[in-house]
């Protein structure tokens, strides 16, 4: 995996959505060693279907338990066309592996971020939070 450059955003992706949101949740993604960490990803979307983007994502990966933790951050970035994706890690919530805090958060959020790249709606334009 290559970091990516950043690449203009198209005019579609930079416009804000209709401030609905569509939502998949629990996205089991596969780490380096093949450990899953739970992942949802929450998307602009029109009429209860997803817009196909591509958007820039704001990623928060947390010890603390994803569910219900995105409310702020969807509230604010996806009506205005981001991606918003909220990741149990290691160990922790409904993520699979052994939590040993910080030791694997480095390549874990490495391949995280690879993986978001790989998306269709993903602009690989990735900010953080948390």
């Amino acid at each position: 995996f290559a970091a990516p450059v950043a690449q203009p955003l198209p005019p579609s992706a930079a416009a804000p959505a209709s401030g609905e949101v569509a939502v998949v949740r629990n996205v089991m993604v596969a780490m380096r060693d093949g450990t899953r960490l739970a992942t949802d990803v929450y998307l602009p979307a029109r009429d209860g279907t997803a817009l196909p983007g591509p958007f820039p994502v704001i990623l928060d990966r947390t010890p603390y338990n994803k569910d219900g933790r995105a409310a702020g951050l969807v509230e604010w970035f996806v009506p205005h066309g981001y991606a918003v994706v909220v990741q149990d890690v290691r160990g922790r919530f409904r993520s699979e592996g052994r939590w040993i805090p910080l030791q694997d958060d480095p390549q874990d959020g490495h391949d995280t971020a690879g993986w978001i790249c790989e998306q269709p709606w993903s602009a690989r334009a990735i900010g953080t939070v948390g």
